[in-house]
C-alpha cells in the first residue's frame, strides 16, 4: 500500500459518516519495503462536525490515530 491509498481510504470512511473537511495525515509520507510502522491520523474540527450544543464543542478538534505494523510477504 501507499500513503496516498491510506489517505483515500480514510477520506472515504469520513465521507461515509458525513464528516466535513477532515485532515488526514499518513506517516511516513513514503512507505517503502523498510517501513516498519504506518500511522494514520484523522483530525476533525467540531466547529462544523458536532451535534452537540456549540458551547461544549466550539474550537475543539477530535483527533484519532491508528498505528499499524507493516506486513510484507516474501515468495
Amino acid at each position: 500500500g501507499t500513503a496516498a491509498k491510506a489517505r483515500t481510504a480514510a477520506s472515504r470512511l469520513m465521507s461515509s459518516v458525513g464528516a466535513v473537511n477532515p485532515t488526514i495525515t499518513v506517516t511516513p509520507a513514503l512507505i517503502t519495503e523498510a517501513t516498519d510502522e504506518v500511522t494514520v491520523e484523522v483530525r476533525l474540527s467540531l466547529n462544523s462536525n458536532a451535534w452537540l450544543i456549540p458551547a461544549f464543542t466550539k474550537n475543539k478538534t477530535l483527533i484519532k490515530r491508528c498505528r499499524l505494523t507493516r506486513e510484507s510477504a516474501s515468495f
